[in-house]
């Protein structure tokens, strides 16, 4: 398994490379043919560094012109912008006010801030999901199986953004009336913060809104998977004949029909990290949370490409990589899997 398991990944990792690199040149195909950084820096012109209208721009124009490559082709200056990340010529914005600061270090820090709201949100969605479908599955067609299906029906129907709009109005309604204020409607910690406990107690005021708001659809849709495949589970040949030799509902459950009931679920997960990541860069702008929507909507409010494109590289890897581990988790939990 080991050699199989390494051999897996290394080819998985030599597929990613072309398709991100595709990616990321689609992508700045279509932020050159929508967005000018040139407008944005210098104001409204249609003058070059090159060629005929060379001569009718300024000193500064130009120089801005030929130092950023912003007068070549779409291939030449994407490979400028793949060679400045290793060189530092691309590191800095276009555009904006934050022109004098380097672009990666923001990127990877708005990358921990939604690293963190995406994974405590998981953590949350995998906890109910399989507790939530388990309980649905004892109880087949009892009242408390409906209701946990109406749950499951109501909170999948409500979107991540539309949430977390309801869930900040209210709660801040509640500190401005009534002067309540449990956790915080928006924000990232300060330096008011402190330190240790309350460091950390501060932490989780302000992004327990943010987490209800993306986990609350993705438990209602995947406990229903969940219940789904434990039915199955339980209604197999080999569970009836475990029932027949004595084994209790409880152990036939918990050992054996869980287990194979998180096979789907887990590639169910992998195929859906795509709408987690998506769900979460709504409700990380709607939260304030500093993650990488942030980044990503300043990039394109400065129609600077320099800003977007790594955000976009950076989903598209989280996604590939997402797919990888469902595999190999799904290796682990069904020994008739095999890497392929």
């Amino acid at each position: 398994m080991g050699d199989s398991l390494g051999v897996y990944l290394l080819r998985r990792l030599l597929l990613a490379i072309p398709l991100l690199i595709g990616i990321s040149l689609a992508t700045f195909a279509l932020l050159g043919a929508w967005l000018n950084p040139l407008w944005q820096a210098l104001g409204p012109t249609q003058c070059q560094a090159r060629g005929s209208l060379g001569g009718k721009c300024s000193t500064e124009i130009q120089k801005y012109i030929r130092d950023h490559h912003l007068d070549d082709h779409l291939v030449p200056r994407w490979w400028f912008w793949v060679k400045g990340i290793f060189t530092g010529e691309s590191s800095h914005p276009l555009t904006g006010q934050r022109f004098t600061k380097a672009i990666w270090p923001q990127v990877w820090d708005a990358t921990a801030h939604t690293a963190i709201l995406i994974l405590l949100a998981l953590a949350i969605v995998v906890a109910l999901s399989i507790a939530i479908g388990t309980f649905g599955a004892r109880r087949a067609g009892r009242p408390s199986d409906v209701a946990v299906r109406a749950f499951a029906y109501s909170s999948w129907s409500i979107p991540a953004f539309l949430l977390a709009l309801l869930l900040q109005e209210l709660f801040a309604r509640l500190a401005l009336t009534h002067h309540w204020q449990p956790v915080y409607a928006g924000g990232v910690p300060g330096p008011e913060a402190g330190t240790g406990f309350h460091f950390v107690l501060d932490w989780v005021r302000h992004l327990t809104l943010p987490v209800i708001a993306l986990a609350t659809g993705f438990v209602g849709a995947y406990s229903r998977y969940v219940r789904s495949a434990m039915l199955v589970s339980l209604s197999t040949p080999w569970a009836i004949a475990a029932r027949a030799k004595g084994i209790s509902d409880r152990r036939l459950t918990f050992n054996h029909a869980l287990r194979n009931s998180l096979v789907p679920f887990v590639n169910v997960l992998a195929l859906d990290f795509g709408a987690i990541f998506g769900a979460s860069l709504a409700v990380d702008f709607v939260f304030a949370q500093h993650g990488l929507a942030s980044f990503l909507v300043q990039g394109l409010f400065n129609s600077d490409p320099y800003e977007v494109e790594p955000v976009v590289v950076i989903a598209a890897g989280i996604v590939l990589l997402s797919r990888a581990l469902a595999d190999v988790t799904t290796a682990r939990l069904d020994p008739r899997a095999r890497l392929a």
